[in-house]
């Protein structure tokens, strides 16, 4: 059966099994980022035209940035713990109308091996058919060259912490599973099927605990530990913004946001060793200072995504809410508020705003973004990404422009990373 293609905003929908993918198709939506394991740079996700993003690498000092070759159509970039692999997903078209499939996607690889200089060719504008499934690749830093695993996996995904070992989420016709994939043997070692459809994974995250087969993801709003060939769920209420590693050895950290009323979010803690479940803490309220230009209190404010510090001791969380502005009989500004709390201890501290009609940052030592169009949709997206040590934070910002800003956790300023040049495909 052949898979279709629904866009939104930021997702990608494999008809033919009925899951969504948090898988980034234009400049309507945010892109992925993730910080290398010695934190100096950053790997996004970038537009580069209304339907791809390609890989593109950034020191968080601000320097130039560069182009991965062959990284093309990239999506939800991992780096692997030991530097070697980028891993991301691939959307696979099959081809438009007078188009060639000639080139289209990366050769499966059963022994890495490094790719021609120049990469894959990107298909002609406007030749591209619909995308039929989710194609995983691995970018080898050392050689710069762009291979494909032996069968598709979709994102979150996870890699075991010595980088031997990768964990993403597979569609085999109708089926759903969590597969856990051997990068040296080229070959999935566990594959544990997924009894029902999740129907999407919206704030999707997959964490590998250290020392184990275990890996745990969030489906739907819910968490689920692959544990020795078995699936075990673990919440049942739908609620799941975030999830970590906790920092008691070999344990699960998730936070929750039953109530868009009171915007309270709950932190929990799962010990694999006896399979118990003990709350944490109970994070209050935000407390949100209005500028001078707002006519009122944000409208709705909500806890919407939340993303655990590697240590498992913190999380950032963002929070959504619409602001009415003062002399404006407009529909209010949404706007996204990143704050920072400690999970056991919380208090939750504002690190930066973003409003949907102006690609600035409003923080402690933040310096000025540039202004966006006041009068364009929302596509507003923020996503957070902890760099190794947990000292640092990227925000992958869509609004509309796209923008990457790396800030010092500790409030100690921050710097926009400049976007990257993008030349039309040769």
């Amino acid at each position: 059966m052949r898979k279709n293609l629904i866009k939104y905003s930021h997702w990608v929908m494999l008809t033919a099994v009925g899951i969504t993918f948090p898988l980034l198709t234009g400049c309507g939506g945010s892109q992925h980022a993730d910080f290398a394991p010695d934190g100096k740079s950053v790997v996004v996700s970038w537009p580069v035209s209304s339907d791809d993003m390609d890989l593109f690498r950034a020191p968080v000092d601000g320097g130039p940035v560069e182009r991965l070759k062959g990284a093309e159509r990239a999506l939800a970039p991992k780096w692997s713990p030991d530097g070697r692999w980028i891993v991301f997903a691939t959307p696979v078209t099959s081809p438009g109308v007078g188009a060639s499939n000639q080139g289209a996607s990366t050769p499966k690889l059963a022994v890495p091996g490094a790719l021609p200089a120049d990469g894959r060719k990107r298909d002609a504008p406007g030749k591209q058919g619909p995308i039929e499934r989710i194609q995983t690749d691995l970018y080898d830093v050392q050689t710069q060259g762009v291979h494909s695993l032996l069968f598709d996996m979709g994102p979150p995904f996870a890699w075991e912490d010595d980088s031997r070992r990768l964990a993403g989420i597979r569609l085999t016709g109708d089926r759903v599973s969590i597969c856990l994939y051997d990068i040296a043997d080229a070959a999935a070692f566990m594959d544990v099927p997924i009894p029902s459809n999740p129907g999407g994974l919206d704030n999707s995250a997959m964490a590998w605990i250290p020392s184990t087969d275990a890996v745990a993801v969030i489906l739907s709003g819910d968490v689920y530990l692959s544990d020795a060939n078995q699936l075990h769920r673990l919440t049942t209420t739908g609620d799941v913004i975030g999830m970590g590693v906790g920092s008691a050895q070999q344990s699960l950290v998730w936070l929750r946001s039953k109530s868009v009323a009171k915007s309270t979010v709950t932190v929990d803690c799962y010990h694999l060793r006896d399979a118990s479940v003990e709350r944490v803490s109970i994070i209050p309220p935000p407390s949100i200072p209005p500028p001078a230009k707002w006519s009122a209190a944000p409208v709705g404010a909500h806890a919407e995504h939340a993303v655990v510090s590697p240590d498992g001791s913190r999380a950032v969380v963002v929070v959504d809410a619409d602001v009415p502005i003062m002399g404006s009989h407009a529909h209010p500004d949404d706007y996204k508020f990143v704050f920072i709390t400690d999970l056991k201890q919380p208090s939750l501290r504002l690190l930066a705003r973003y409003s949907d009609t102006q690609d600035k940052a409003h923080s402690q030592g933040a310096g000025s973004g540039r202004n966006g169009g006041a009068n364009s949709i929302s596509t507003l997206e923020v996503i957070p990404s902890w760099s190794p040590d947990g000292k640092k934070l990227a925000l992958v910002v869509s609004n509309p422009d796209p923008a990457v800003r790396v800030y010092n956790v500790d409030g100690a300023g921050s710097i926009r990373l400049p976007p990257p040049v993008v030349r039309p495909p040769v």
